[in-house]
């Protein structure tokens, strides 16, 4: 029998299993992959924050669901439509000032996918910024099988053209020797990734947590484990996200096709992305002649050979892993059918598509007109104590109430012609 001062080999093993990973006054840096539940995780904290509150865990909020502004102006890219406007990151510097004002017994949270583009110099002065003895990493991963069909679907919802078997034969050629979306492997070149944020900050201060189907409140509750929160604190978010089917894919990328550069981003991401593909997603149920996309044969050897690559890589760091890294590389049967075909295009889904894209043109005719009737507002309450300020209207009132008119005419020309493309 042991000394009653000493712990059993059970007693420590089930400290270990019970004990959260992120520690009192760390930090913890969710950094995704993309598609691998991120944004399901980060919606209910979001919604969660009171009750993580009130067990010494911060969400900080800088609105919306994640930090994903703050990630990208760390990372020197604009947030706003101009890709060519200089890059300030007062954001990330808002997000660290926001992680200081903590008290020094909270844990917290910050969470933004796009952090696995971070390269080398970017991943050391995000450590810098948090301290290195006070942040943690966690990087979510899948089967690169299992990301292929959504990733691309993703790429077509951002308003790319390129056919799926196109793009597969591009992006199987491996990081570092693809022309379409070499984005796909600076996110998911799943070893180096590891390597990279284990290299800055230590094995024993990285995480990786694989993701795999089942259970749906399984990610919901690793993240509890992870954090140190009481079970149910996360709850699923009822947001219909479903993928769209080859029919629905390809109808959106023919779209794409003729708009080409008839559309500038910024209209394509507002009356597109956020109007008309959220409609169909949410307004209609794909029939059951309309087929899911899923990776050839030929394609699936050839992630799995990527998979083996990033386990062996993964396993030499020493990080730690919360799940089997086996799932990386899945061993059922391949499919070696040909793949859908999707040139059929169902009519309920064309006509659901063009109605959402009208919708979401007139409501942002609106708010722009919405925009200028307040600028035209505040213009006159301008003009009007200027006049009341002086014996009689002064020289310049009625020129800045014309130069303002016509400022309005060319706003409201501008935004019509946007649309007309």
């Amino acid at each position: 029998m042991p000394p009653p001062d000493t712990e059993t080999d059970a007693e420590i093993a089930t400290d270990i299993e019970t004990t959260p990973w992120l520690g009192a006054g760390e930090v913890l840096v969710h950094i995704g992959v993309p598609k691998t539940g991120s944004t399901a995780i980060q919606q209910s904290m979001t919604a969660s924050r009171a009750s993580m509150a009130e067990q010494g865990v911060v969400y900080p909020d800088l609105g919306g669901s994640n930090h994903y502004v703050a990630a990208l102006t760390v990372l020197g890219r604009s947030a706003t439509y101009d890709k060519q406007a200089p890059v300030d990151d007062e954001r990330w510097r808002v997000l660290m000032r926001a992680v200081a004002d903590q008290p020094p017994e909270a844990k917290v949270i910050l969470s933004a996918e796009i952090l696995c583009e971070a390269g080398p110099e970017i991943v050391q002065r995000i450590v810098d910024d948090i301290g290195r003895d006070r942040v943690r990493i966690l990087l979510t991963l899948r089967s690169l099988e299992s990301l292929i069909p959504s990733t691309w679907q993703q790429y077509i919802k951002a308003g790319s053209s390129f056919d799926y078997e196109t793009w597969l034969r591009d992006m199987m050629r491996g990081s570092g020797n693809t022309s379409e979306t070499p984005s796909f492997w600076r996110r998911n070149n799943h070893g180096r990734l590891v390597e990279r944020w284990s290299k800055a900050v230590g094995p024993d201060r990285v995480a990786v947590a694989v993701i795999e189907g089942g259970e749906p409140r399984a990610i919901y509750d690793l993240f509890e484990d992870i954090i140190g929160l009481h079970r149910d604190t996360l709850q699923p978010m009822s947001e219909n996200n479903r993928s769209l089917s080859a029919n629905e894919v390809e109808l959106l990328r023919r779209v794409n096709e003729q708009l080409g550069d008839k559309i500038r981003h910024r209209s394509y991401d507002r009356i597109i992305r956020r109007h008309a593909v959220r409609g169909l997603v949410e307004r209609r149920t794909p029939g059951d002649d309309e087929r899911r996309l899923f990776v050839p044969e030929w394609a699936a050897t050839k992630a799995r050979e990527f998979g083996r690559e990033a386990v062996g890589r993964i396993e030499a760091t020493g990080v730690r892993v919360f799940g089997q890294l086996s799932a990386l590389v899945p061993d059922g049967l391949t499919r070696s059918d040909p793949l859908p075909s999707a040139d059929v295009v169902p009519v309920d889904a064309a006509a659901l598509l063009v109605t959402a894209m009208f919708d979401g043109a007139t409501s942002e005719l609106d708010k722009e007109q919405a925009k200028v009737k307040r600028l035209r507002a505040s213009a006159a309450r301008v003009a009007d104590e200027l006049a009341a300020r002086t014996a009689g209207p002064p020289p310049m009132v009625p020129r800045i109430r014309n130069r303002l008119r016509r400022d309005r005419r060319r706003l409201v020309g501008a935004f019509r012609e946007r649309l007309a493309r």
